[in-house]
């Protein structure tokens, strides 16, 4: 529904409708309600009702509620405010749905709830740094406080690698101040060894977008994670050079694609990702999506991904690409994954 919204506004209507129907089904309410409030005025008309109706009904699921809460929490209409207030005592809500939930209440309770739950040593580091987040547009006090958190997520070896990096990056926005404690921050935590990769590629990189004056000790931590990655891992490093030295990283990735050794999955997103570096590769990208589009061996949904790559990458090879995915199945019996999983 939500793509035929976006590619037809003759069926918008109809798209509307179905949408509409589908917000009484639970298993569809949170998406339905969510496609609505995108597909314009009319759609948003539906949505403020139904979903204070949902936040405010207390026989459903907390994460329900909390759910249909945050489309409307903005505009803050009065009924939503009285329908949630016990959310914000509720037990079984997560620290973090709490944390919302206070937000939304922010007009009725006022903000001292929210700033506790940042000022708690005891509360989580990711819902001290949400609720940080959410006040720091309400005082100059709430940015400064904000800012002393970051920096303290950040140097906490307790706390998750990912939430030091993000809170590093996230402190890069609090000022001239906090940029300047924000790059030698990221700088000690790419060059952290006991952190994972991931993190450290991810420290790294935003030293090099951020800092130019940093890229070459950024480039060395790179290159020294190239080794001790994973194949997808290493797909991420290269595109983090690819940055700075899009040549160079756009030689790495294809070794990746035209190495048998790896699984059809890394090759086909090494040979995408060599694309986004050098355009006029695509020829070179192609070659290993044309491999892997006609090898049988391959599952079905990868193949498919490859084609439809093939097709826009290769003049030559677009009509044979076409064929190739009207003969493919769309998803066979049994299947659920049409499509190549990006979250690697």
């Amino acid at each position: 529904m939500e793509a035929l919204l976006s590619l037809s506004t003759r069926l918008a209507d109809e798209a509307v409708d179905t949408l509409r129907e589908l917000t009484r089904r639970p298993s569809h309410r949170r998406r339905a309600l969510r496609a609505l409030a995108e597909s314009g005025a009319e759609g948003w008309q539906d949505v403020v009702p139904e979903a204070v109706r949902i936040a405010s009904d207390g026989q459903l699921p907390p994460r329900d509620r909390v759910a249909a809460m945050s489309l409307v929490v903005d505009i803050a209409p009065p009924e939503l405010t009285d329908g949630v207030r016990d959310l914000s005592e509720d037990l079984r809500l997560s620290v973090r749905d709490r944390v919302a939930v206070l937000h939304a209440l922010r007009h009725v309770i006022g903000l001292s709830p929210l700033r506790r739950v940042r000022d708690d040593e005891q509360t989580s580091a990711a819902a001290r740094r949400q609720a940080g987040k959410l006040l720091k547009r309400f005082a100059p006090q709430d940015r400064i406080a904000e800012a002393h958190l970051l920096k303290a997520i950040a140097h906490d070896r307790a706390a998750p690698p990912a939430l030091r990096v993000r809170s590093a990056v996230d402190l890069l926005g609090c000022g001239a101040a906090g940029r300047g404690q924000a790059l030698p921050l990221l700088l000690g935590l790419a060059q952290e060894e006991a952190l994972p990769a991931s993190a450290r590629t991810r420290a790294a990189r935003a030293l090099v977008e951020e800092a130019p004056a940093s890229r070459s000790r950024a480039l060395k931590v790179f290159r020294s994670l190239l080794p001790t990655t994973t194949p997808l891992q290493r797909r991420g490093v290269w595109l983090a050079i690819g940055v700075v030295e899009p040549t160079e990283a756009a030689v790495g990735l294809l070794e990746m694609a035209r190495n048998p050794d790896h699984t059809p999955v890394t090759r086909v997103r090494c040979a995408e990702a060599i694309t986004t570096l050098r355009r006029d590769w695509k020829d070179k990208a192609a070659l290993t999506a044309r491999q892997i589009a006609f090898d049988t061996t391959v599952p079905w949904h990868v193949r498919r991904t490859a084609a439809r790559d093939l097709a826009r990458w290769s003049e030559v090879c677009r009509e044979e690409a076409r064929e190739l995915l009207r003969s493919l199945p769309r998803q066979p019996t049994g299947h659920t994954n049409p499509s190549i999983p990006r979250n690697s």
